[in-house]
């Protein structure tokens, strides 16, 4: 009977992350283990469900090649890394105070895990899991799913058929075409322009700025809880419109499935993660706004970076400006309508591209 291993950093918990399906040594290639372990707090830990598969009893061999991958993967770092089988005895260990045979199925986050009760999703990403009942990272789409694959590719074939679309400045809560113009080009067509964008003036820009500086207040004031909503309904929204995202990217940032999906991912974590601390019951009597916050975020990770700036502002009660790359504004005006769609004013979240200069 075969059954999979469980490796864990084991410490004080401060919360788990489930990985499925992934090799454990392939998994920490992945993450660059080396570099995020030596960073690790000590009370933290991270738990990884391995596909390395043994038999009922775990042959010398693979305990040498557990043992091998976590000597390799996971050097000059400050926890124990420990791998377990699903009655929760130790198989392999970089701490030579840990026996193969020790017991760790009483400790929580492991009881836990072999219970089934983590929370789980393939994830590829190196950030400190969080401690909190009502917050777990999103899954990952599944690009085994047909259906999923088919609508995909409906929703980029749409996409390559638009012919210059104009994207505007949002200054004030309307639409500015403004008066001057760039354009978006396809890396993936030798740079061939597919749209057009707005680029606000100087005296726009003062306008949004004023704008911004007096929708603070009633933002702020609205309180956290009802702003932590909003944000719960801007991860539905980027979830509902997962393929649309993705599409878009595709085209604008010359991404993968495998790249954009994921930036996804992140920015629906973001929204669900600044949500559970708003409505943290001491979030209004603790904090205080900055005001107004510009988001300029760079054209590498054009989605999940800026939605994280935009959400961590407005979770915070601040008022935001989010002035996009300007190699993928289209990515930046699909993710801002996201926003506009789940409830946010124009007002408190306003769209101003610029040149860079």
């Amino acid at each position: 009977m075969k059954k999979r291993m469980l490796a864990a950093l084991v410490g004080l918990s401060v919360g788990v992350l489930v990985v499925h399906d992934i090799p454990l040594a392939s998994y920490l290639r992945k993450v660059e283990t080396d570099r995020y372990i030596t960073g690790l707090e000590r009370d933290s830990f991270i738990l990884v469900e391995s596909a390395h598969e043994a038999i009922e009893e775990p042959s010398s061999l693979h305990k040498l090649q557990l043992q091998d991958d976590l000597n390799k993967y996971v050097a000059n770092g400050d926890a124990t890394v420990l791998v377990t089988d699903r009655q929760g005895l130790a198989i392999a260990a970089t701490s030579s105070d840990i026996l193969p045979g020790d017991d760790f199925s009483t400790r929580p986050e492991i009881e836990q895990a072999l219970q089934g009760k983590v929370a789980s999703g393939r994830r590829y990403s190196n950030t400190l899991p969080i401690k909190s009942s009502e917050f777990a990272n999103d899954s990952n789409a599944d690009p085994t799913d047909l259906d999923l694959v088919n609508s995909l590719e409906r929703k980029i074939a749409n996409v390559l058929s638009q012919k210059h679309p104009i994207i505007p400045i949002v200054i004030n809560g309307a639409e500015c075409k403004s008066i001057d113009f760039e354009s978006g080009i396809d890396p993936n067509d030798n740079g061939k322009i597919w749209y057009q964008y707005a680029v606000a003036t100087e005296k726009e820009v003062e306008v949004a700025v004023k704008t911004a500086k007096s929708a603070v207040e009633n933002w702020n004031s609205l309180g956290a809880a009802a702003r932590a909503k909003l944000l719960q309904r801007c991860a539905e929204v980027m979830n509902e419109q997962r393929l649309d995202s993705i599409a878009i990217m595709t085209r604008d940032a010359g991404k993968t499935f495998a790249e954009s999906d994921p930036e996804v991912s992140e920015a629906i974590d973001f929204a669900n993660f600044y949500a559970v601390k708003a409505a943290n019951a001491n979030f209004d009597s603790d904090s205080t706004p900055t005001g107004v916050v510009v988001v300029v975020p760079p054209w590498n990770f054009p989605y999940s970076i800026p939605a994280g700036g935009i959400l961590a502002a407005l979770a915070a009660g601040n008022s935001v400006i989010f002035k996009s790359a300007p190699e993928t504004v289209a990515t930046s005006w699909k993710l801002v309508n996201q926003i506009w769609q789940a409830g946010i004013s124009k007002e408190v979240l306003q769209f101003v591209s610029t040149r860079d200069d």
